[in-house]
């Protein structure tokens, strides 16, 4: 179980355990707060939430059996979490069976690596930055900042496509376009239709797309969207 914390309390739990824990020393930071973000501590672990969904700061702070990922991982997606990054290894793999998908990969950058990267066991190898999301899409190549981008893109459009002489198809999709790709209607032929939690995107009396927007998302952006693309 975790329980909200300020940032304060965050960041002097976090400076304790990198007293001693080598580990915390190479692999996290005493982040810049942003307004929005959360910060959580479970018995034995510390993380926080960033405003645009991004979870970081993972650390147990406390030898002892909790499954300390998990807990905070639960935490994090109730609030709006979504994406996150880590080194190649193990890590990839757990996050990978709590739901995750390797959406990008920055190479390793010995510059940006902290003192000390080389005598770690993990570390010594280069391995990628991984940047995992909940919302599957072509996994892409680049830049810290490029991939970052990517994998924190809108994620939030769950798109229902209803196309005479097909299958319905009920997915996630980072982008109108994409959700609209290959089913023979044209953007302006579009007219649109509002309920409570969708908006509905009509070609025509049998073609339709109903987008369920996610709440970090409003109408006014749906809408804008449309009409950029």
């Amino acid at each position: 179980m975790t329980t909200k914390i300020s940032y304060s309390t965050y960041c002097n739990l976090l400076l304790e355990v990198m007293k001693t824990s080598r580990k915390a020393q190479l692999n996290c930071d005493v982040p810049k707060h942003i307004k929005g973000n959360l910060y959580f501590k479970s018995e034995q672990g510390i993380s926080y939430l960033q405003v645009d969904g991004f979870m970081a700061g993972l650390c147990r702070i406390k030898d002892g059996d909790e499954n300390v990922a998990q807990v905070h991982q639960e935490a994090r997606k109730y609030f709006g979490g979504y994406f996150l990054e880590c080194y190649e290894g193990k890590l990839v793999e757990l996050y990978e069976s709590q739901g995750f998908d390797i959406v990008g990969r920055v190479k390793f950058d010995e510059e940006q690596a902290k003192e000390g990267w080389q005598k770690d066991r993990t570390l010594k190898n280069k391995p990628d930055v991984v940047f995992l999301s909940l919302y599957d899409k072509p996994t892409r190549y680049g830049s810290y900042d490029l991939i970052y981008k990517y994998a924190q893109a809108d994620t939030s459009w769950m798109v229902r496509i209803n196309v005479p002489q097909r299958d319905s198809e009920f997915k996630f999709c980072y982008s109108i376009e994409e959700a609209i790709k290959g089913i023979g209607c044209k953007l302006d032929d579009l007219r649109e239709f509002k309920a409570l939690d969708k908006v509905i995107y009509r070609a025509d009396d049998k073609t339709t797309i109903t987008v369920i927007k996610h709440e970090r998302n409003s109408p006014n952006k749906v809408k804008t969207i449309i009409k950029r693309i």
